[in-house]
């Protein structure tokens, strides 16, 4: 996914893309650095410790973490994609609606 979106970045010269680009990069660090950083954190806790107190809060940190990094990117590339959407619908309807003009004059 990552190299997804580095080539994209680097091939795309449209400004909104870019944007898109580097706003879903924070949420995706997030969602790696809780996938592997926070669980190998939790592995090491529970080997160590045997504290169930912290391999909850382990437990907590990781899955939340990653759960609310998955929510955010999933919400900015649902916004993403209905934006573009209705970007898109909107200048058919301009389009038809400059036929229709057009016809009218003839």
């Amino acid at each position: 996914m990552l190299g997804a979106m580095a080539l994209a970045y680097r091939k795309s010269d449209d400004a909104t893309a870019r944007a898109f680009t580097l706003l879903l990069l924070p949420w995706l660090g997030l969602l790696i650095f809780c996938g592997v950083f926070v669980d190998m954190l939790h592995i090491q806790v529970g080997k160590l410790f045997h504290s169930p107190v912290l391999n909850l809060l382990c437990e907590i940190i990781e899955d939340g973490g990653e759960m609310i990094a998955a929510s955010f990117l999933t919400a900015i590339s649902v916004r993403e994609a209905t934006t573009l959407r209705a970007k898109a619908l909107a200048g058919r309807k301009e389009r038809q609606r400059d036929r229709e003009l057009k016809k009218g004059r003839r």
